[in-house]
Order: structure tokens, then C-alpha cells, then sequence
């Protein structure tokens, strides 16, 4: 018997069509957080447990909770299950037996009965959510099997949202075709949601699923966002976030200037503004005729239709053919590289790891107006000519001055560990929150760079000159003369004891290192040094470790290894010398600067090399 499926079938929804004529867009700076409030008060039932010894009989239900209901599950919750009036089996959260936690997305329900194997029974699965004071309940008709445990080779997920008691009446949106009479197309991590005036009824965000884009559980093509509705005649208006836009659409029959309703903005509707202003009523309502909000039917709505007949908007939330365009411009400094006569060794051959503008094929740029302030993102992309676009998105605002913020730290998802933020304090300042990577083979270096201004100022054209934000640092080694008779190899490198996060603030172009620290393997393999040349120490094509400026104090040599230190995995020999082979180390000190590059020269000597004991390996 398949649980699952036979009981997400009882409740079907009805289609709900909305005639949607026109829309509005609104700019945002960040994802809306729509959820419906499933808040009923409802006392916490009396349910008692039934007595096992009144029954022949028991089956047991693994349930697993809908995924809209987890984050509101609490230890205090219960789940029953009815034939009838009579309780037959309930349970509070599982334990998960692998940490001794509740978990309390799932239950496990004795589910007790006199019923022989293969009757069908009517049940009724209720679950009272405890911090929603509220109870849900689905029924269904099952096949009764006292041998049967369900749940196990399939989760039996309830749909406890339908039908619930405080919105009885659920139907469905085709989302898919909306957005196409719209020209929408939807992309990951966008969100549809269904309202009822101010109220969330409903929400479903996209994601992609093998490859392919999906709304939850359905395909685009026949996706259906449920709306929860108290009666059949409430009227729902969808909203959809489009979120690499940054833009909210609002599909409710409107259309901002469209004061006579006909789904165009045109000079009929000024003749509709101008008879309202004349005679306070017009075949319409007055209402569409307020075109600017403030209240009245005048002149400044004319304007209003005016400019958005021409195009240009009157605020940040016209609607999208009205955004001006925006335009993008790349250069770059180079990294400094204060010794760049540093020999390259004759055993390997260095090969360029730095990340330059001319590699990225899109980075984020973040932006913040007004004194508030508001703040939002475009992303620039590469398109087949190699100029950078903004996939069509256009200047946030164009009346005011704009503080643009660009870095490949945080594009499509999450590149690297960079995130942008505002501080908490009055003047909010921009910063990243940058944390490198510990595998220097996935290591990137981070480019920022910023620009000001206004729509008209820069003609919408964005020139980012970028930086990079971090420093570099490539390692070679070689013997010292004094120990040119020692055979010293090495097999693996570490940098240990460095600050591996920080914040870097775009208004003072500088960095605030954090507190904790990581080691780097900078390399791995198999080097024997030689007392002429240096050897460069790196893997593979990763010859440079990228850190976050700092200073390190280079451990004193004395007692354990602390602060900044080389682990050196060796082996050291020579006629007549007992020979080593373990780990050594040696101190490292350094002032590391934004935007620089070193080539790092180890020149190993007796001198330099300790035990963990902070003995030297080699006696002078």
C-alpha cells in the first residue's frame, strides 16, 4: 500500500483564474519574507492515549511533517490518529536515536485497531502545533494491515495546510501562465506568492531540482500555487520576486498612469485625469485617475502619465520598461609585486593562479542611495561580444546619487565567503565579511572596487577600476651555504597561525582582521633543496596563497610553536650525522598589504630549523 500517495490525493483544490490585465513593478533592496500567519487559537487538545489491551491489534505510521509547518514544530507538539470520534494512536516528537534529540518533524504512531488485514477504514490524521495553537486535520479512507509499517520506504507527508480551520477553502494559481503573459522567465530563487489584500495566503519559492526549474514540487510548466482562503469570494492578487532583478511584480489588473483602465498609457488617460479634475467622476473609477498617490486628481498627474508615456520614471517603482539603462565598464589594477627578481629555481615552472578582471565572467555589484539607505544589487555578466551586462536592469534610481560597490566575492548563489553588509551604526558602512578559503587549490582572490554618482551624471555608465583586495604570497626555498653538505628534502610545506577572515570596508579601502586563525598547505610532494638556486614550493598551478592583509608575528623559537611559524615535513642526513626525519620549524614574520604580492625566499640554515620543543634540529 502506497500511504503517501493515497493520502495526498483526498483534498483537491479547485483552479483559481485571475484576470490580470496589467501589472506593477516595485524595486527592492532585498528578498521579501512572505509566510502565511497559520496563528488560530486553539487550547491544546485533551487527547489521552489509548489502551493498548482494549485492541487485537496495532499498526505502526512513520509521518514526517510538511516542510511550511517545521519551522513552527516545537517538543510540546502532538499527532493522533482518529477512526471516527474514537482516538486510536498518538504520539509526540521522535527521538532521533543517532543523537538522543527530538526531532520534531517526525512521529511515530501506534496506530491500534480490531480490524483484520485488508478492511478499509476511515481515518483522520490531527496534529496540534503548539506554538501556532492551532490544530490541522486530513481524512482519508485506508486499507487496514496490522503487519504493514508505514512510511518507512516512502515518507508519509501530509498536507496539513489544506483545509485547515482557519482557511477552509484552498485553491490554486497557474503561476506559469501569468509570467508569460508577462514576459517573465523564471529563474532560481524566485518567489510567488498569493495575497488577499495585505494578508499572505500563500507561497512557493523556485529552485532547481536536477537541473531542471521547479516551484516546489511541480514543473513551471504546470506549476499551481496554492492560496488559502477563508471563502470562495475573496479577491487574491499575485506577487512575484524576481530575484535577480531585485523587483517585485504585482499582477492585480493596475497598471501605474493607466488612470481610464484600459491596459495602456497613453493620452486618453490624461483626458480621463483632466474630465475627473473637471467634473470628479469619470467612466472609471476616480481612484486609477490618482496616478501619483498623494491623494488628488491634478495637474502633477498629468505629468505624472506625461513621463511615464516618455519614459522616464518619476520614482524607483515604475514599472520596468521605464528603468533607465545601465551600462558597465571593466579595468583593473595589477597586483604590486615588490621583488619580482626573485628566481624561479630550475626544477619547476611558475604558472600565473592570480584572478583578474579579464577571468571573471560575472561579479555583483551592490548599491546604496538615499539616507536611509536603501540598498539592492545588480549582477554584471559577460554577454557572446565580451562586453559586461546587467541582464537588462537598469540605474535603482535615477534621481538620486547612487553608491555602487562591485566584487566577485558574492555573485550567483555564493562564489566565495564574501558577503555584503551594512554596519549597524548611523552611517552604515559598506563592507565584506571575507573568509579565505582553506583549500589554496579552490583559493580566489578578491577584486573590489567602487563608483558615484547619478543617472544623468554618468549617463548610466558604471567604470569599475578593481583592486585586489587581498595579498599574495609564493614561497621558494633553498639551502644556506653553511649547510651546502646537509641533504635536506622536503615533502610538504604549511603556513601556520594566520588570520584567515576579516572585514573589508569599501568607504576607507582597508581591512579589519578577525581573530581566528587557519594553517595553509602551500605544498605537497617530494623537493630536495639545493644551496644555488631557489625552488618554488606550490601545487600544481595554485604557486600563490591568497591572505587577508595582516601582521605576523614570527614565533620567538622558544618553547612550543606559536604565532607565525613554517611546518616543514623533511628529511635532513649527511655522512656521520644522525639524521632527521619528522617535522620542523621555522619562524615567519611579515607586514602583508592589500593588493601586493610576494615572492617569499626562505634561505635555510642551521640557524633556522627547531623541533616542537623549540630545540634546533641542526647544532651550530
Amino acid at each position: 500500500m502506497n500511504y503517501k500517495k493515497m493520502f495526498c490525493t483526498v483534498l483537491l483544490s479547485a483552479a483559481l483564474s485571475l484576470q490580470v490585465s496589467a501589472y506593477t513593478v516595485t524595486h527592492v533592496a532585498e528578498a521579501p519574507q512572505w509566510q502565511i500567519d497559520w496563528s488560530y487559537n486553539q487550547e491544546r487538545p485533551d487527547w489521552q492515549e489509548p489502551s493498548a489491551s482494549s485492541y487485537m491489534n496495532f499498526s505502526v505510521i512513520l509521518v514526517t511533517l510538511e516542510e511550511e509547518l517545521q519551522p513552527y514544530a516545537s517538543n510540546d507538539d502532538l499527532l493522533a490518529l482518529f477512526v471516527g470520534d474514537e482516538l486510536r494512536g498518538m504520539s509526540g516528537p521522535a527521538l532521533d536515536m543517532s543523537t538522543g534529540e527530538t526531532d520534531n518533524k517526525h512521529f511515530v504512531v501506534k496506530a491500534y485497531g480490531d480490524e483484520s488485514g485488508g478492511d478499509m477504514i476511515d481515518v483522520t490524521l490531527k496534529y496540534y502545533n503548539a506554538q501556532l495553537r492551532q490544530v490541522f486535520s486530513r481524512s482519508t479512507t485506508i486499507t487496514y494491515d496490522p503487519d504493514e509499517v508505514l512510511g518507512i520506504e516512502e515518507d508519509f507527508i501530509p498536507n496539513f495546510t489544506l483545509g485547515s480551520a482557519k482557511y477552509p477553502v484552498v485553491k490554486t494559481i497557474d503561476v506559469a501562465d501569468i509570467l508569460a503573459s508577462a514576459g517573465i522567465t523564471p529563474a532560481e530563487g524566485d518567489i510567488a506568492a498569493a495575497f488577499v489584500g495585505d494578508e499572505c495566503r500563500g507561497v512557493s519559492q523556485l529552485s532547481m531540482v536536477n537541473g531542471q526549474s521547479s516551484m516546489d514540487n511541480g514543473q513551471w510548466s504546470t506549476v499551481n500555487l496554492q492560496c488559502s482562503m477563508i471563502n470562495e469570494n475573496e479577491t487574491v492578487i499575485l506577487k512575484y520576486y524576481d530575484a535577480a532583478r531585485h523587483r517585485v511584480f504585482t499582477f492585480d489588473g493596475s497598471l501605474t498612469g493607466d488612470a481610464n483602465g484600459d491596459g495602456t498609457v497613453d493620452v486618453a488617460d490624461i483626458a480621463t485625469v483632466i474630465s475627473v479634475m473637471a467634473h470628479g467622476s469619470a467612466g472609471d473609477s476616480p481612484a486609477s485617475a490618482d496616478v501619483n498617490g498623494d491623494g488628488t486628481v491634478d495637474v502633477p498627474d498629468i505629468a505624472s502619465i506625461i513621463s511615464i508615456m516618455a519614459g522616464t520614471p518619476t520614482s524607483p517603482s515604475e514599472q520596468v520598461s521605464n528603468t533607465r539603462p545601465l551600462t558597465i565598464s571593466v579595468t583593473e589594477k595589477p597586483f604590486i609585486n615588490p621583488d619580482a627578481s626573485a628566481s624561479r629555481g630550475t626544477s619547476s615552472v611558475r604558472k600565473a593562479a592570480i584572478t583578474t578582471a579579464s577571468t571573471l565572467s560575472e561579479f555583483r555589484m551592490d548599491y546604496t542611495y538615499g539616507t536611509t539607505p536603501s540598498h539592492g544589487y545588480r549582477t554584471a555578466k559577460k554577454d557572446g561580444d565580451g562586453k559586461w551586462k546587467s541582464g537588462g536592469e537598469g540605474w535603482p534610481d535615477p534621481d538620486a546619487t547612487v553608491n555602487w560597490y562591485a566584487h566577485n566575492g558574492y555573485a550567483n548563489g555564493n562564489i566565495q565567503n564574501a558577503p555584503f553588509y551594512l554596519t549597524d551604526d548611523a552611517d552604515k558602512k559598506p563592507y565584506l565579511s571575507f573568509t579565505v578559503n582553506n583549500d589554496v587549490a579552490k583559493q580566489k582572490d578578491l577584486l573590489v572596487a567602487t563608483a558615484t554618482g547619478t543617472w544623468d551624471s554618468t549617463d548610466g555608465n558604471l567604470s569599475f577600476t578593481f583592486d585586489h583586495a587581498c595579498s599574495a604570497l609564493c614561497f621558494y626555498m633553498k639551502k644556506a651555504k653553511n649547510i651546502s653538505d646537509y641533504t635536506l628534502t622536503v615533502t610538504g610545506v604549511q603556513l601556520c597561525n594566520v588570520v584567515n577572515e576579516g572585514n573589508y570596508f569599501f568607504n576607507t579601502a582597508s581591512w579589519v582582521p578577525g581573530t581566528t586563525t587557519d594553517n595553509y598547505s602551500i605544498f605537497s610532494g617530494s623537493a630536495t633543496l639545493g644551496d644555488t638556486d631557489y625552488t618554488i614550493m606550490d601545487n600544481s598551478d595554485k604557486p600563490y596563497l591568497i591572505v587577508i592583509p595582516q601582521t605576523l608575528t614570527a614565533w620567538s623559537g622558544s618553547g612550543s610553536p606559536a604565532n607565525a611559524y613554517l611546518e616543514l615535513s623533511c628529511t635532513i642526513s649527511k655522512e656521520g650525522y644522525e639524521g632527521f626525519t619528522g617535522t620542523a620549524y621555522i619562524p615567519f614574520g611579515a607586514t602583508l598589504e592589500k593588493g601586493t604580492q610576494y615572492d617569499v625566499k626562505v634561505n635555510i640554515g642551521k640557524n633556522s630549523l627547531y623541533n616542537a620543543s623549540g630545540n634546533k634540529i641542526i647544532q651550530p
